[in-house]
């Protein structure tokens, strides 16, 4: 809990966001243990509350939380009480508990109860919501009760209610519309760094001077220009700062465009009646398919008891990347100068912070050391062929569990998972088939994302594009923090 806290602190989470989440992570069960045991529940909260956890769409999760409520309905009759009796009266909140509770529904046309998941199908597509996911929007749910000191309670219960009384996808989406909206102005008023909505403007009028007749282009240089432009300035100082608001831009964007494909570009601002276009309210309305990192199943149970991934040199450097999504695969080389120089200017300001002295502060700010990006490449290749050798592990591990036979692909598949030596990749792994095979199609995803980057990078001239870029990061790092002595 000390680490999401600090979490909420680093973000500028004032007193009133810090006491409303502190009320979820001490909740306990009725014999005085805690209701949220699993760490990664709390960060994920954690980062929600602080708009990092949905993706390029911060509020998707909103989108998830009132498809489970839907759920509940279909599958119970729904109300009042017995969204309190699944949200806060199962003691404690693990998969198991969920997919019990679920295992008593009523499965119809528009309900489908599952080994691993339930699945919703009113909409035009299958909406499916895994046991392994419900801990943390059970969390999220207890939270947005206790929003302002429970002062929003009452509201909140009259948006599901309303939900309730049609369980179709156009009632999601206007009760998500609704909670994001009060989201929106929450964190406005309580987490300081909420304020980096008001940076749209700023993203926009740049992209308009630079990009005649509105044909914006986003790319690597706009990214850096923006950036070396503005970075005097506190809110723009950071790369990696900058290059996470480009991302949110593009993705406020998109909901845009896709809510008016029919007509001309609008004007960013809140004067609907005047013809703007304000995308910090109801982006949620026009949802797509959202990206989630595919990373979060592996810190969840059953797939949190296989060692899938050693912390610090398989799952640290995909984290990004799996955080951006597909979108990377367009600013390749934004990407890279994010992961090398903006892990240089963090390293910078962590110097500065603890005083760590003018040395090393100096050798970072002349990007001495920074690592090259034809190695970061390598780094990258590594992990995809690590990920390819986990992919049929998990092939082996489910055709053993089965009586079908796949000659040829099962030898290759036994010789990957015997490679293996690490925890759940043993004797026993037969016993925990099932975790394996749901943790297939994430690792499918993350594949074909590094697949992704690496035929990006391949474009690429890394060595010019480096020698180049340790030129200009070390020119606007020396007028950010200082000349050498």
């Amino acid at each position: 809990m000390n680490t999401a806290i600090s979490t909420l602190a680093q973000s500028g989470g004032r007193d009133t966001l810090i006491q409303d989440f502190r009320a979820v992570a001490e909740a306990t069960t009725l014999s005085g243990a805690p209701r949220y045991s699993e760490t990664p529940t709390l960060m994920w909260l954690a980062k929600f509350v602080t708009g990092a956890a949905g993706g390029p769409n911060k509020d998707a999760p909103l989108f998830e939380l009132c498809h489970l409520i839907t759920a509940l309905k279909l599958g119970f009759g729904g109300g009042a009480d017995l969204r309190a009796e699944f949200f806060l009266g199962l003691n404690p909140a693990t998969p198991a508990a969920y997919k019990s509770f679920f295992d008593d529904a009523v499965a119809g046309e528009g309900l489908t109860v599952e080994d691993e998941q339930v699945t919703l199908n009113s909409g035009p597509a299958p909406f499916s919501i895994r046991y392994g996911r419900m801990p943390r929007l059970v969390a999220l749910f207890e939270f947005l009760a206790g929003l302002d000191a429970f002062s929003f309670f009452g509201a909140f219960n009259d948006i599901l209610d309303e939900l309730e009384q049609s369980p179709n996808l156009a009632a999601i989406k206007a009760a998500a519309n609704q909670l994001s909206s009060r989201m929106r102005h929450y964190r406005l008023q309580h987490l300081a760094s909420a304020e980096s909505d008001g940076k749209f403007t700023t993203v926009y009028s740049f992209l308009q001077d630079r990009s005649p007749q509105n044909a914006f282009q986003i790319d690597d240089a706009a990214i850096f220009e923006f950036w070396a432009l503005h970075n005097q300035q506190n809110d723009y100082k950071g790369y990696r700062t900058v290059f996470d608001l480009f991302f949110k831009f593009m993705a406020a964007m998109d909901e845009v465009t896709s809510r008016r494909a029919a007509q001309d570009a609008g004007v960013l601002g809140a004067d609907r009646e005047g013809g703007e276009l304000d995308i910090g309210e109801d982006s949620i309305d026009v949802l797509s398919p959202n990206w989630e990192s595919p990373l979060d199943v592996f810190e969840e149970p059953p797939l949190s008891d296989i060692k899938f991934f050693k912390k610090s040199t398989e799952l640290k450097p995909l984290e990004t990347l799996m955080t951006y999504g597909p979108k990377v695969q367009s600013l390749a080389l934004a990407f890279l100068r994010y992961e090398i120089f903006g892990f240089l200017q963090s390293a910078i300001t962590n110097d500065l912070q603890i005083g760590r002295g003018e040395e090393s502060v100096q050798n970072r700010v002349q990007c001495t050391d920074a690592e090259a990006y034809t190695e970061r490449k390598t780094t990258f290749e590594t992990l995809e062929a690590h990920v390819h050798q986990l992919i049929q592990a998990c092939l082996h591990v489910v055709a053993s569990d089965t009586v079908v036979a796949f000659p040829g692909i099962e030898d290759d598949s036994a010789k990957a998972f015997k490679k293996l030596t690490r925890k759940g990749f043993d004797d026993r792994a037969r016993d925990n088939a099932d975790a394996f095979k749901l943790a297939a199609d994430p690792l499918l995803s993350v594949r074909t994302q590094l697949q992704g980057l690496l035929k990006a990078l391949d474009k690429l001239d890394l060595e010019t594009h480096f020698d180049a870029d340790r030129v200009a990061f070390r020119q606007q790092f020396r007028a950010l923090y200082g000349e050498a002595s």
